[in-house]
Formats: structure tokens, sequence, C-alpha cells
């Protein structure tokens, strides 16, 4: 279910030309890469749900999502954040969803770091 809600936002980010993620604030009017990066992780995010889906490494599937949540939106709410906790919430249930996805493979890491990325995303799925 994680990776169809995956593929689907993956397609809004190439409609859109944004990354949609979570939601984060739109790019400065000045900023002129917002379109490239939005196609970028449109890509990304269907290429990474497909992997999921396919069970072809899915665990590298959803480091890749991890990785634009924390690129394209973190980094974005950080420095562009203006009092929207909602969306801020919505990035941290996204990013803890992959965080589990990621513990339920066994194609990555270890046990001690699967154990750790559970509890990471169960702490963001809880906030």
């Amino acid at each position: 279910m994680f990776a169809l809600g995956i593929l689907a936002l993956g397609g809004l980010c190439l409609v859109y030309q944004d990354s949609i993620l979570g939601r984060p604030p739109a790019w400065p009017e000045d900023f002129v890469a917002g379109s490239a990066i939005g196609l970028l992780s449109g890509v990304l995010c269907i290429l990474s749900a497909m992997a999921i889906l396919l069970n072809r490494r899915p665990g590298i599937g959803a480091l890749t999502i991890v990785a634009c949540i924390v690129l394209f939106t973190v980094t974005r709410l950080i420095f562009f954040y203006k009092g929207d906790w909602l969306n801020s919430f919505k990035t941290m249930t996204l990013l803890g969803g992959a965080l589990i996805v990621i513990r339920s493979t066994d194609d990555l890491f270890d046990a001690k770091t699967r154990k750790a990325f559970l509890f990471a995303g169960t702490f963001f799925l809880a906030s």
C-alpha cells in the first residue's frame, strides 16, 4: 500500500513538475531548478515504488524514497518553513513508512540496523 501511494505521488510530481512529497512550501520565485527537481523526484519515486512492488531490491527503493524525502522536502521545510505543522507531520509520516519498508527487507542491512530503522519509522509514524 505504501508503494502504491508513493507511485501516485511520483506521478503527481511529474504532472506538476514539483516535488510534492509531504507538501513542502513553495520554492522562492527566483529559484529556477524547482521543475527539474520535481521531475527528478517524480522519476525516482516511481522507480523506487516499482522496485518495492516488484520485490526487486525493495530496500534500495525504500532508501531512495527516504533520500528523496530528506533532500527535496525536509531541506525545504528547514529553509522555507512558514509554520505549516500539518505538512511537516505528513512528511514525517511518509518518512516513517519508508523506514519501516526498509526494515521489512533484508537485502541491505544487518539485523541491528534494521531494528533501528523500525524504531525510527515507528517514531515518525507516531508523531
